[in-house]
């Protein structure tokens, strides 16, 4: 509430994303951002995954093949519609529309009849292809098609009249069983009938199509990364593919949920990090942790890599736009290599980072080794520090800074009395000793009272201070 009043203050606008409370959004987010690269999209969705292995590569490549899919569909890329869509019947359609617009960019006719042909002889529902529709009606095919049928029907009950005058007399019931027979075969063989079996036999067939169009002017027709892309996945065993995409699947139903759909996965009207910038708004995003710690590093691990992405879009063309500013509380729990390149390489990009977190051992148990969250910890230009309970934390803080000598003085006094002589003899003895020690130790810093800071700045000076606190 606090920074919806400093917003409004401001002449701000003010939109929230509440991963628990979801009746609190402002807007539907889209969290895959403004890219519909499939490389880059598959790269965010796979980096969910806790583990990494061959299957994360398969499961990257399936991906890649439904963003691909949903761009030669002209549908609109989102969490839901890419988990959709990852299955090899929806890669074929792809391939197959692709094939048929690659046809009429080339102006091959004759691959055009190929596919017509193709389509019609495997039954495929033409009218899911509007463009080989239209196609078909203007050169005639389909009427050909149905001209050719007719023939050979008619070829075939002279065959039979033939056959049943040369074969004698039948029975009215032998005829009428046949019958019979016949329409039960037709009925189970129109139930049982698939026209998308035996998928890699078929993408063969229209590659070849393919490689037979490429060959008319090769020259001025290269080849398509992506189209073969999906070729290759509809080659795929459909078996071997639903155990290597499996691995994301669960990734993907968490957060296209019906309640999370609405939010995250809206085909029109979602704003994305480039929308906030644009705007000059302030964006609100409240993960829950603690109430759903799975969901919350999803959601924030896929905000941080479309803020990493859209930094990187303002330094490559130096967009001089409006300052960054980032705010990430309890940032342990949303630590991961998106957020390390924010702290590298977000200057060039206007962008500053503010983390906030209890203790350095968060920090070590997120990246599994303490010398990561050492150098995770050293990126940070600024380090402001309230009173620290865990020793680790203080002693990272203050070996910082800088080193002062302290001098200590030592006095000692010394008397013996002589026995033969029966004097008394006396020494006195003064000395110096300077020794390097923190200038704030990390004692004083487990004990600083509330409101007291100590701060260590970029430009090298060292603030004790305290926060004022406000009033009216």
């Amino acid at each position: 509430e606090k920074a919806r009043v400093m917003a409004e203050n401001c002449n701000k606008r003010f939109e929230v994303l509440d991963t628990y409370e979801l009746e609190n959004n402002t807007s539907a987010f889209n969290l895959l951002g403004s890219s519909n690269k499939p490389t880059e999209i598959a790269d965010r969705l796979t980096s969910l995954l806790e583990s990494k292995s061959d299957f994360t590569n398969y499961a990257s490549e399936a991906i890649c093949a439904a963003v691909i899919s949903l761009n030669y569909l002209r549908r609109p890329i989102t969490i839901s519609s890419i988990k959709n869509s990852m299955n090899l019947k929806f890669y074929f359609k792809a391939f197959l529309t692709r094939l048929i617009s690659y046809a009429f960019e080339n102006s091959s006719k004759e691959a055009l009849d190929q596919i017509a042909a193709f389509c019609t002889k495997n039954g495929l529902d033409i009218e899911s292809y509007p463009k080989l529709t239209g196609y078909m009606g203007i050169s005639g095919f389909e009427e050909k098609t149905k001209t050719d049928e007719s023939i050979t029907d008619e070829e075939a009950s002279d065959d039979k009249e033939s056959e049943d005058s040369a074969s004698g007399k039948r029975t009215k019931r032998s005829s009428r069983s046949s019958k019979s027979t016949s329409k039960e075969k037709k009925s189970s063989s129109s139930k049982t009938f698939d026209p998308y079996r035996n998928l890699k036999e078929k993408a063969r067939v229209l590659y070849e199509i393919y490689l037979f169009i490429r060959s008319l002017n090769r020259d001025s027709t290269p080849a398509e990364e992506e189209f073969e892309h999906l070729y290759s996945m509809c080659c795929k065993d459909d078996t071997y593919f639903i155990k290597v995409s499996s691995s994301v699947n669960p990734i993907m139903s968490s957060l296209s949920m019906s309640d999370f759909s609405r939010y995250f996965s809206k085909d029109s009207g979602a704003i994305s990090i480039r929308d906030i910038y644009m705007s000059g708004s302030v964006l609100y995003v409240s993960l829950n942790a603690l109430k759903n710690s799975l969901l919350c590093s999803y959601v924030g691990r896929l905000i941080l890599a479309d803020l990493c992405s859209f930094c990187g879009d303002i330094y490559a063309r130096n967009y001089s736009g409006p300052h960054i500013s980032i705010f990430v509380d309890e940032a342990a729990e949303v630590c991961n290599e998106y957020l390390v390149q924010l702290l590298n390489k977000g200057r060039g990009a206007k962008a500053s980072v503010t983390l906030a977190t209890q203790t350095l051992s968060d920090f070590k148990k997120k990246f599994g080794s303490e010398y990561a969250a050492t150098q995770f910890i050293g990126n940070c230009n600024n380090m402001i520090a309230l009173r620290i309970k865990d020793a680790d934390t203080a002693k990272a803080f203050t070996s910082t800074l800088a080193k002062t000598t302290i001098y200590r003085r030592s006095t000692s006094i010394a008397s013996r009395y002589e026995v033969y002589t029966r004097g008394v003899s006396e020494s006195y003895n003064y000395g110096l000793a300077g020794a390097d020690e923190c200038l704030f130790p990390d004692s004083a810093l487990m004990m600083l009272p509330n409101f007291e800071y100590v701060a260590k700045l970029n430009d090298g000076r060292l603030i004790k201070g305290v926060i004022p606190v406000l009033t009216d």
